[in-house]
């Protein structure tokens, strides 16, 4: 069985089309989640995201949303085997086919993004990867109109795709409150973009942030992070 181990919780990943990644943890870490009392995860794969949300708040309520049955099924059984149970729910479903009576204040996505050329011949895990299952503009505005005046929403996406991502937020109404550039290794070119968006405007702050140093160790600011979910010291 594969298992990844956090520190207060598990992840099966036997069936899952993907699994807990880098992405996932830096995301999920990064989230601000006070205040919120209702999320939504779309493409929750494992469930990770939805996990770490509900451990760092203790009243968010987490609908998530997965298109393949086996990962959403794993999900499930991941968030049956966490202490809080009570507040995931997860829905077999294609996000822009899901329907929901309600608005969420938290809105999260590790989605499928790696466009262009060369996709997996792994038919799920293509289907988790790539943007052609999920397509940036009815993903952006089905998302525009499920977030709450005052709520958040929040992504990560390869950098270099920035400014595709950026015409639809902009089109939709929504602006970035918060851009964190991710540096895989010191000295490298970034590689990620963790946005913060709501529909309200504010000023954009803008972060560079690196996983590891030049000798390949995980930064002091990796560390802190994600100190809370590493189940093994880095």
């Amino acid at each position: 069985m594969s298992v990844f181990q956090f520190k207060h919780f598990s992840i099966v990943q036997d069936n899952s089309a993907m699994k807990v990644g880098t992405d996932a943890m830096l995301l999920g870490a990064f989230i601000e989640t006070e205040g919120r009392k209702s999320g939504l995860d779309i493409g929750t794969g494992t469930g990770v995201l939805s996990l770490m949300l509900a451990q760092n708040n203790e009243v968010i309520l987490m609908d998530a949303v997965e298109i393949d049955p086996s990962s959403a099924n794993e999900a499930k059984l991941n968030f049956e085997n966490s202490k809080w149970s009570n507040r995931l729910r997860i829905y077999n479903s294609d996000f822009l086919s899901f329907e929901s009576q309600k608005q969420y204040d938290l809105i999260v996505s590790n989605p499928p993004y790696f466009s262009t050329t060369n996709e997996n011949m792994d038919i799920r895990k293509s289907q988790a990867r790539h943007t052609s299952s999920l397509e940036i503009a009815p993903f952006i505005k089905k998302v525009s109109v499920m977030l709450t005046l005052n709520g958040d929403f929040w992504i990560i996406i390869p950098y270099i795709d920035f400014g595709l991502w950026l015409e639809q937020i902009k089109a939709n109404g929504l602006m970035i409150s918060k851009r964190i550039d991710i540096v895989g290794k010191a000295g490298n070119a970034p590689i990620r973009c963790v946005l913060k968006m709501s529909l309200s405007f504010v000023d954009c702050q803008e972060f560079f942030f690196c996983i590891r140093q030049s000798d390949n160790s995980y930064s002091n600011e990796y560390i802190e992070l994600t100190n809370e979910f590493h189940g093994t010291k880095l």
